[in-house]
């Protein structure tokens, strides 16, 4: 009797092992469409960016109201149980957004004439994404902005839709940059020039921004197109799941990424 309790204990402890094995193996699989980040370096600078699915993944614009409470990206993405938050547009002395914001197909903040933002970033209601200028946008307003779910005007337009470098030459200002574009197959690039300890001279132009991007392998294989600057300098920040690069300056929106529910 006692051999064949001790067999059945010794039965009872192999099981549940095997158990704990798999569930344990289970937790370490990453979910299927799991969003990457990728490191670039050139021998001068190192690149972030991230390749997201539309049709996966949804983007809303989230917003500081508050100049005085103003919560970092970290901290958004913990309220807002975002897969992934970076920094948006730009804002005014008076903290207000400067340009179009739509997001959940509501306006947050209506189209800004400015010579620096000159092109409007969007999402259709069928999760395509495009960029036009300012002028083409403001020309077709009335009947895009009823199929758009996701919008932030932004700028310059670094690279136009034909793959060309349209940076302006003579801006010689040097910072972090945040830029968001699109590839051949219609997924959304997020880009990130970010300054730290580990490389305090992560500082391009916008020129040199726009040709490191254009001229880089990994990005020349996904057909990277359609690429518009947003707040970058001490706005630029970038969190994504456990990683957190933070922004020196909190900023007034905020672009959260978050998993759809059925993925």
């Amino acid at each position: 009797m006692k051999s064949l309790i001790k067999y059945l204990l010794l039965l009872i402890f192999i099981l549940s092992s095997l158990f704990n094995v798999g569930c344990n193996l289970l937790k370490d699989v990453p979910p299927i469409h799991k969003l990457q980040l990728n490191q670039l370096n050139d021998g001068q600078n190192n690149l972030l960016f991230i390749q997201i699915d539309p049709n996966k993944y949804h983007f809303e614009i989230q917003q500081n109201t508050n100049k005085d409470d103003r919560k970092n990206i970290k901290e958004i993405k913990e309220i807002y149980q975002a897969d992934l938050v970076l920094n948006g547009s730009f804002y005014s002395e008076n903290f207000e957004p400067l340009g179009l914001l739509i997001s959940n197909q509501i306006l947050l903040f209506p189209l800004f004439k400015s010579e620096l933002m000159n092109g409007v970033f969007f999402i259709t209601k069928d999760n395509i994404p495009q960029l036009l200028t300012y002028n083409n946008f403001i020309e077709q307003q009335e009947q895009l902005t009823k199929n758009i779910s996701f919008a932030i005007q932004a700028g310059p337009i670094l690279i136009n839709q034909d793959q060309e470098v349209i940076a302006d030459p003579n801006n010689t200002k040097r910072a972090s940059r945040t830029a968001i574009g699109i590839d051949k197959n219609n997924n959304i690039i997020i880009i990130i020039l970010h300054n730290s300890i580990f490389n305090q001279n992560n500082f391009l132009t916008l020129l040199e921004f726009s040709n490191l991007i254009k001229n880089n392998k990994e990005l020349q294989n996904l057909g990277i197109h359609s690429v518009i600057n947003l707040d970058g300098g001490k706005s630029t920040g970038i969190a994504i799941y456990d990683q957190y690069f933070p922004e020196i300056e909190k900023v007034q929106n905020l672009i959260t990424v978050t998993q759809n529910n059925n993925e």
